[in-house]
């Protein structure tokens, strides 16, 4: 879909509810890519939900569990535990699926609310920008040092605005950004990346944050342009 200044609210709504449903659908077991490797990897090792280092010992436990059964000529007793264990990996199966839907329809439903303005301060923000150069400082997200930026913009009206933010020769890797109704960043590394990103604003100041996934590629040159014309 071409956005530009005179592209509607509804046009934008729709493909912001499409980009929901489209992610939504990705934390689902109809994302068969995804959802059939865990399946077999938590059926046949539950322990893994505890983590790698855990599941690893707890599966090593149940095979030396195994071969002493084999050793002591107890197939019953080998039997009965196979059965615990393929039990354990069903309701880890279930119990995953469950909380990563769960998860899902939370960020949808977050995502389909409006950002509220942020509080004034001496700086001002930008209305309508285009190719606005961002300005990025080195800080710690998470206990990753990277570089961010944060860059204001001001809201006339509620609504959907749409922005593009360009870089060039970058060859590092970013972040999708916080509090995105609707985010699609595509581009190579090391010659443009383009990410349009869509937000459902109040009216008043809002601080638009981009972020790159570690400090060793550098400061990113980008710039932001305002697609779509709101009031």
């Amino acid at each position: 879909m071409k956005i530009d200044t005179q592209t509607s609210q509804a046009e934008l709504s729709r493909l912001v509810e499409a980009g929901l449903r489209r992610d939504f659908l990705k934390s689902t077991p109809l994302n068969l890519k995804q959802f059939i490797p865990f399946t077999v990897l938590f059926l046949l090792f539950p322990g893994m939900v505890l983590g790698w280092r855990i599941g690893g010992l707890l599966t090593a436990l149940f095979a030396s569990f195994l071969t002493g059964c084999l050793i002591w000529d107890a197939p019953e007793t080998a039997m009965n535990g196979l059965r615990i264990w393929l039990f354990w990996g069903c309701a880890t199966v279930l119990i995953v699926t469950y909380q990563v839907t769960r998860d899902g329809l939370k960020t949808m439903r977050r995502r389909r609310l409006p950002l509220l303005p942020v509080k004034r301060d001496r700086r001002a923000g930008v209305r309508c920008p285009k190719e606005a150069p961002l300005s990025w400082e080195k800080e710690s997200l998470a206990g990753v040092s990277c570089y961010v930026s944060r860059f204001l913009v001001e809201a006339p009206q509620p609504g959907y605005y749409a922005f593009l933010r360009t870089v060039d020769d970058y060859e590092g890797v970013l972040r999708f950004s916080p509090h995105t109704a609707f985010e699609h960043m595509e581009g190579k590394t090391g010659l443009r990346v383009n990410d349009l990103v869509i937000y459902r604003l109040e009216a008043g100041l809002h601080e638009l944050v981009w972020a790159t996934s570690n400090a060793e590629a550098g400061e990113p040159k980008a710039t932001i342009t305002q697609l779509n014309r709101v009031g």
